[in-house]
């Protein structure tokens, strides 16, 4: 039989190699946790990378847009003052017109009512310049036949 201190380093032995098994146990698994832990961490660099780009090229996007939107805005602007300015004139030339237009059917009634009294003016001078050569006729007519008699007798001479 084995000697007490023969089963003691029997013991020992058994113990250490245990032990030195649970080491390589543990030393392995740490090693696939710290692969597991590099990959992750790896992976999750590249997602941050991947992220990054995109808010990045985002970011592009947004000042671009931003950009197009002032210049729309600006253009937009430039466009309401032009068509703003455009109805301005509009509206004073038709109100200069329609001004105008007033001033000369005033005037063209003034000038008909003038014409108006004119020819009522004449028309009364021609029934005046009517009846007398109507009176001239009626007065001519009976003494046609002593044209001569009337002559002296207008002359004063009975």
């Amino acid at each position: 039989m084995f000697t007490s201190n023969e089963e003691d380093t029997k013991k020992l032995i058994m113990e250490l190699s245990q032990r030195n098994a649970n080491i390589e146990f543990l030393t392995s698994t740490l090693q696939t946790l710290q692969d597991s832990v590099r990959n992750a961490h790896l992976q999750w660099e590249k997602r941050i990378e991947t992220v990054e780009r995109a808010s990045s090229a985002l970011q592009t996007s947004l000042n671009s847009l931003q950009q197009t939107l002032y210049a729309n805005k600006q253009e937009a602007h430039a466009e309401t003052r032009t068509v703003h300015e455009a109805l301005k004139k509009t509206s004073d030339h038709f109100s200069a017109v329609f001004n105008q237009l007033q001033i000369n059917s005033q005037q063209s009634r003034c000038s008909m009512e003038q014409l108006a009294g004119q020819l009522h003016q004449l028309r009364t001078e021609y029934s005046a310049l009517q009846a007398s050569y109507q009176n001239l006729m009626a007065w001519l007519r009976p003494h046609q036949h002593g044209q001569h008699q009337c002559h002296h007798t207008a002359l004063g001479h009975q």
